[in-house]
């Protein structure tokens, strides 16, 4: 089976930049299924934000991602 963004439904979002980085929280729905979590990095090059895996998290960045963590749990079921 093929991932149809179509139907990938998109409950809560939050982002916060912290400097050159930005970290993306998001509540996701696929197919009617469970909701889940999804996180991301984006680092921005040339002013243009680009897709970056999540990988090792300063301090800073975790404290951060632990909020927005608590922000999103509390859009799901």
């Amino acid at each position: 089976m093929n991932f149809d963004p179509e139907l990938d439904e998109e409950i809560f979002s939050t982002e916060k930049e912290l400097g050159r980085t930005k970290l993306i929280v998001a509540v996701k729905k696929y197919n009617g299924g469970k909701a889940k979590i999804q996180i991301s990095r984006q680092n921005q090059q040339n002013s243009v934000w680009k897709f970056s895996k999540l990988g090792r998290l300063t301090k800073t960045e975790s404290e951060v991602l632990v909020e927005m963590l608590k922000e999103a749990q509390e859009h799901m079921e």
